[in-house]
């Protein structure tokens, strides 16, 4: 009964989805519409239409590979574990292998790894989708070697926007590893000991979709 009375912080990495939020370039707006009322109907509820790929989301392999896990073949532990933040704020452009690699001895003791870039800060700005800091390959390479289940990034991309080979989508999800992208709020679990959760909608052949991203404390 004691596990039960335990009070656990919670903290948001999510950002909101509302109309007019950002999106990937060239990806649908998503469309939320209010299709009944209270006052009318005796109740609310909302329609909502979004890509998969749309806000704080996850990629499952399924997104590069037509025989990679999706959303619904995935076990639901995938989808949470271990974390720890790696503060990836000097990287300019480019996410470095030596930066990375400091981490060494606490990224063997966890399953998600969060790359902390601040480039949240921008959400809403036109900036946001221009040159923000990408996984190098190397450290992408360097990462995979862990027994990792997921690596997220509060930026919009673990590529650059025009990039069309995808190299780091491609390397890390042929392992198996989730990418979660448009994570936020890092700041407020940078140097926390946390699980991580980011559980999908259970989509047929969802090769990705919208994620609650939580830390618990």
């Amino acid at each position: 009964m004691a596990l039960y009375k335990k009070l656990f912080k919670v903290t948001d990495l999510s950002h909101t989805i509302a109309n007019g939020m950002p999106v990937f370039p060239g990806s649908d707006q998503i469309a939320l519409e209010s299709i009944a009322n209270s006052s009318s109907d005796g109740y609310n509820e909302l329609k909502l239409e979004i890509t998969g790929h749309t806000g704080t989301h996850l990629d499952c392999a399924l997104h590069m590979f037509d025989n990679g896990f999706d959303c619904e073949s995935a076990s639901p532990a995938q989808f949470t574990g271990a974390g720890i933040v790696i503060d990836c704020r000097d990287c300019a452009r480019i996410i470095t292998r030596r930066v990375i690699q400091s981490y060494q001895k606490r990224i063997k003791k966890v399953e998600f790894v969060l790359l902390y870039t601040g480039w949240d800060q921008l959400w809403g700005n036109p900036r946001y989708f221009e040159d923000f800091p990408v996984l190098e390959e190397e450290a992408a390479d360097f990462l995979t070697g862990f027994k990792l289940k997921g690596i997220g990034v509060d930026a919009p991309s673990f590529d650059p926007v025009h990039s069309s080979a995808l190299p780091v989508h491609h390397h890390i999800l042929s392992k198996g590893i989730l990418l979660i992208e448009n994570l936020t709020g890092m700041d407020k679990i940078a140097d926390s000991r946390f699980v991580f959760s980011c559980f999908p909608l259970k989509i047929h052949k969802g090769d990705g979709s919208p994620v609650r991203a939580v830390a618990i404390q």
